[in-house]
């Protein structure tokens, strides 16, 4: 944990928020996140994102182009996706996740490493929130998502919600949990593969 946010250049006050995934406008809606983000960095010097994906060219200039016309550009730290091996390191260098955009399995990845998570109201997977985990904002509203990331730069709050989503999938999506639930749902003439 320690190791990789030497790596990425942070100090201890830093609050890094982590975004990984695809970078597309129409699904993942990661300029809305950059946005969010900008807004906040105005007024908290402490704050800044990690985004590990690719996706269009275009895209990812256009966001940048935005951040350089700012002069905020050390404040975001980009890095190509990396492989499933590899993402550990980084959430655990992280303090909050982050998806603007619909549902991913990174969510639940995050969780795993104990970091709240931000989704959309109508991403179809707000249970996983449910736990209070973590926050939802309105859809493609960035100002809404400025405010729900500005409530974890409280560190008791963040710390609170991240032991909250590490209790999510330890009761709720371990697969041994997941197994005796399946089991059940079998008819009763399979009984004897209960035991």
């Amino acid at each position: 944990c320690q190791e990789m946010r030497s790596q990425l250049s942070l100090n201890e006050n830093d609050v890094l928020f982590i975004y990984t995934g695809k970078l597309i406008r129409e699904t993942h809606r990661v300029h809305l996140l950059i946005e969010a983000a900008m807004k906040l960095m105005e007024n908290y010097n402490n704050l800044k994102l990690l985004v590990v994906g690719n996706g269009p060219q275009t895209y990812i200039e256009e966001m940048k182009q935005e951040i350089r016309a700012k002069n905020l550009g050390d404040r975001f730290i980009w890095h190509d996706m990396v492989s499933n091996s590899e993402l550990p390191k980084f959430y655990s260098a992280a303090d909050v996740s982050a998806w603007p955009g619909g549902a991913s399995i990174g969510q639940r990845e995050a969780m795993a490493y104990g970091l709240p998570i931000i989704i959309n109201e109508s991403s179809m997977v707000t249970e996983l929130v449910s736990y209070n985990n973590g926050l939802t904002f309105r859809e493609e509203d960035a100002s809404d998502l400025a405010k729900q990331m500005e409530k974890l730069l409280d560190s008791k709050l963040r710390n609170e919600m991240g032991r909250n989503s590490r209790k999510f999938i330890e009761e709720k999506l371990n697969w041994r949990i997941i197994a005796k639930q399946f089991v059940a749902l079998l008819p009763k003439e399979t009984e004897a593969y209960k035991s």
